[in-house]
């Protein structure tokens, strides 16, 4: 799977340009230590629409907090918000609806 570089602008048009032609689905947890899932999603949000565009983020959380759920709904960058553990049905489900949108 291919995650998008956060720094994109420390690479080359042409790593950015094969980088925003690749599809790729991102599981994030909420909570990662150093940079945590919304930190992520701060800086993902700067990422040029052409990078994005190519991409789904599915937000984890071990959390039922109702804050973290309304914020990942107001982000269209965040094209879900799940509870973990996460089952095989619910990820084959996700990596068929994520790909057939593309």
């Amino acid at each position: 799977m291919n995650v998008p570089k956060m720094h994109s602008q420390h690479y080359s048009k042409e790593e950015n340009e094969a980088s925003a032609s690749i599809y790729s689905l991102i599981f994030l947890d909420i909570n990662m230590p150093g940079m945590n899932g919304w930190d992520f999603i701060d800086a993902y949000d700067h990422l040029s629409e052409e990078v994005r565009a190519n991409n789904s983020v599915v937000m984890l959380t071990t959390s039922y907090n109702p804050d973290d759920k309304s914020r990942a709904e107001k982000n269209s960058n965040i094209y879900r918000f799940l509870s973990k553990p996460l089952t095989i049905e619910a990820v084959l489900d996700i990596i068929s609806e994520a790909f057939v949108a593309q």
